[in-house]
């Protein structure tokens, strides 16, 4: 009877120390997928500046876009919707990146540049009727944080 007893107690124990490995374990996997993730954050993002930057590689898109950001009042109409097309765009990127480092997806150093970039280009008189036209059609943490950006233009 005492070593059923005592068999039963030999389980108990290596059953304990088996869940504490596993939950260890866990705690690895989880790590490395969180580090995966930020990966692949990072690499999408990348990928939709790649695209987003192709557009500028025709030099009268590019000069339409530098007219809009100096001089938006002097686009047409459709000049006007191509540019708004293109800003969309590239706050939809920069609405990505916020998001992605809200969630933890973004490390603190990658959100930082991504920002800093955005955030340098936006006080042009283009960027700034973009924004102020239409703002609400993005989310309202990210309204808040160009907002931020936009009161020290």
């Amino acid at each position: 009877m005492m070593s059923l007893e005592r068999g039963a107690l030999i389980a108990e124990i290596t059953s304990a120390i088996a869940v504490v490995i596993s939950i260890i374990y866990l705690g690895h996997q989880v790590g490395e997928n969180t580090d995966a993730v930020k990966v692949q954050t990072s690499h999408a993002l990348l990928d939709l500046q790649v695209q987003y930057a192709a557009w500028n590689q025709d030099v009268a898109h590019a000069e339409l876009m530098l007219r809009g950001l100096s001089e938006p009042s002097s686009l047409s109409a459709a000049e006007w919707r191509v540019f708004t097309f293109d800003k969309t765009a590239a706050f939809n990127l920069w609405e990505q990146a916020h998001y992605g480092f809200r969630h933890g997806d973004l490390d603190d150093e990658q959100w930082e540049s991504w920002d800093r970039s955005f955030a340098s280009s936006l006080c042009s008189p283009g960027n700034l009727l973009f924004w102020d036209k239409g703002q609400n059609g993005w989310g309202k943490s990210f309204q808040a944080l160009v907002n931020t950006h936009k009161s020290a233009c």
